[in-house]
């Protein structure tokens, strides 16, 4: 890579599964016209089986999502312009480690092969910001059953506790290694709908991630 990392702002979100990361890529390229690139879990050949069969299928997913993420992130670097991910590297790992809190992972699997990987395709600051997006778990199990993906029809309250707790002890790390970290409540924003709330999320974005980089 010919560009130093650090000169280059890459936006990253994190935020449990349908917090509305996705909808707030969209809103950043429509509204600030910046680049904006999204995971595709549908294209996972393991996700179906991670939930499923995890302990057969969780690390092979997790690898999976881990590796196409660095092949975009150098893809953006490569490019040099100001980008926003709707799952930082650091959502990844969130993911990871919440599969091996649950034991779908385990401990070993999670030591010696997850992290050690995962510290060496992402040094820390690959990604300039990450935006965290919480909302609560009753408004965003709403929001899972009205998108309708069957892969996650069996996700439960308890599910997405674990999962927070895994994010927070990502970005605790992320923080701690010198990732700008700011927090977005989406509790009672529809970005989806209004266009109030689209240009104010949009307004958010411009002045912490982008104006302040």
């Amino acid at each position: 890579m010919n560009k130093d990392p650090r000169d280059i702002n890459l936006i990253g979100l994190m935020g449990l599964t349908g917090v509305g990361k996705s909808t707030l890529v969209d809103v950043a390229i429509s509204q600030l016209g910046i680049q904006g690139f999204y995971e595709d879990p549908g294209n996972n050949p393991y996700i179906a089986g991670s939930y499923a069969e995890p302990e057969k299928f969780a690390l092979k997913s997790q690898l999976w999502f881990l590796l196409k993420k660095h092949e975009l992130v150098m893809e953006i670097l490569q490019q040099g312009k100001t980008s926003i991910l709707d799952m930082a590297p650091g959502g990844d790992a969130a993911h990871a480690l919440d599969r091996t809190n649950k034991d779908n992972i385990s401990k070993d699997e999670y030591q010696e092969i997850y992290e050690p990987l995962f510290d060496k395709l992402f040094p820390w600051q690959l990604v300039s910001t990450v935006i965290y997006m919480h909302a609560k778990t009753d408004t965003i199990l709403k929001r899972i059953s009205q998108r309708g993906r069957e892969y996650e029809t069996g996700i439960v309250t308890k599910d997405l506790q674990s999962l927070e707790k895994a994010n927070l002890a990502m970005l605790a790390k992320l923080e701690k290694n010198g990732v700008k970290i700011i927090k977005l409540d989406t509790e009672h924003i529809d970005l989806a709908n209004s266009s109030q709330d689209q240009q104010n999320a949009a307004q958010f974005v411009k002045e912490n991630a982008i104006d302040n980089q």
